[in-house]
């Protein structure tokens, strides 16, 4: 996973082709679980960048992720970007390997998951 730390990271995301962001809290056991399933996506072939956000380091970025990407903060939260506009994303159980990778490689306005 590459590290989401600091606004030049958070534009890394938005400006490739397609990404996830994977915001995580360190403090929630729901958070670590999902990050498990993240980290199982990754491994995917063609599995998309995973970018990693942590939430609790760096509450301020999280919150500008939210805003610049229009999708309500919630932690843990799987984000697919796509051509740096927020495709689809899911929270806690919801963040799961099969669904990053049927959101991940489905048309940006797919049906898998919640969309904007």
């Amino acid at each position: 996973m590459i590290p989401v730390r600091d606004e030049a990271g958070l534009e890394a995301v938005c400006a490739a082709p397609r990404a996830v962001l994977f915001k995580h809290s360190t403090r929630c056991g729901t958070s670590a679980w999902a990050l498990r399933q993240a980290e199982s996506y990754e491994r995917e072939p063609g599995a998309a960048p995973v970018y990693l956000l942590d939430v609790v380091a760096d509450p301020a970025l999280a919150r500008l992720a939210a805003e610049r990407l229009a999708i309500p903060h919630e932690s843990p939260q799987a984000i697919v970007v796509v051509e740096g506009r927020a495709a689809w994303h899911a929270s806690h159980g919801e963040v799961t390997r099969e669904a990053l990778v049927a959101a991940s490689t489905s048309a940006p306005s797919g049906s898998a998951g919640r969309e904007p």
